[in-house]
């Protein structure tokens, strides 16, 4: 219970981050600050969130298998959540038309990391892969359009 009260406490805490941040300062370092500050708790949580989730579905297979998933996914989600929350922010969605924001955002950075973080648990030789990973790839998929389609609105454009 104590892990869930952290996890809304974290949660609202980057998003008064996200509401700080300002688009026209793109390459100040204050900026640059701002950005990588909600990045960074984005990566802590979902990173901590994820490797609980790896380590109890291979849980079956022996503690050390099951640390070995936690460890690869904790650190795979950990760098991708922080590179793609700054390159979201930094690129700024809404000067793109929406099939080449549909692609350059969503669909190309998705598609590369789902199939990046399985061939990652299979180099390391997670157990349960599609019992892993499908939940993770599902919650990216869903949570980075729900992002697009909240924070970046379409125009007529």
């Amino acid at each position: 219970m104590a892990a869930w009260r952290w996890s809304i406490w974290w949660f609202g805490r980057c998003r008064q981050l996200q509401k700080t941040l300002k688009f026209s300062d793109k390459l100040s370092m204050a900026y640059f600050s701002a950005s990588a500050n909600k990045a960074l708790c984005y990566a802590l949580l979902l990173s901590s969130l994820w490797a609980v989730w790896s380590f109890t579905i291979n849980s079956d297979h022996g503690t050390e298998q099951a640390i070995r998933s936690a460890i690869t996914q904790s650190a795979f989600t950990f760098i991708n959540t922080f590179l793609y929350t700054i390159y979201v922010e930094y690129i700024n969605p809404k000067d793109f038309k929406r099939l080449k924001r549909f692609s350059v955002i969503y669909l190309l950075p998705n598609t590369v990391t789902s199939a990046t973080l399985i061939v990652i648990h299979a180099i390391t030789e997670t157990p349960n892969i599609v019992e892993t990973t499908s939940p993770i790839i599902v919650f990216l998929f869903l949570i980075t359009f729900i992002n697009l389609k909240i924070n970046y609105p379409i125009a007529n454009n």
